[in-house]
């Protein structure tokens, strides 16, 4: 079962099985402990990212090949970087890249 998390028009979030671009049969319950179909087919006004967002912390550099690989010193301690909620996106919305990143020779997919 494809399971998916999308906006219905009237504003409120469910969990729900894609029917087509614009339709889903919606699901009850919750995600980790088990989502039961209804048989309720909702219009969806936005597709969502799978999971709820929450904050993200990352260690960059943590293995000597990714420093080598992108001829990066060897830092003395952990690089430490936040992916904070906002840059979680759903999967029909657009990536907006500032424009200095618009102009470096590479964007990461990270």
């Amino acid at each position: 079962m494809k399971i998916a998390r999308f906006l219905d028009h009237h504003g409120a979030i469910h969990h729900g099985t894609p029917l087509d671009a614009a339709r889903a049969l919606r699901l009850e319950g919750e995600l980790l402990s088990g989502l039961s179909e209804t048989g309720d087919e909702v219009s969806v006004a936005r597709w969502l990212s799978p999971l709820v967002p929450v904050t993200i912390f990352g260690i960059g550099l943590n293995y000597r090949a990714h420093a080598e690989e992108t001829r990066a010193a060897i830092p003395d301690n952990p690089v430490v970087f936040m992916k904070p909620i906002t840059t979680v996106s759903g999967p029909d919305d657009a990536i907006p890249l500032p424009l200095a990143c618009q102009r470096a020779p590479e964007v990461d997919y990270e």
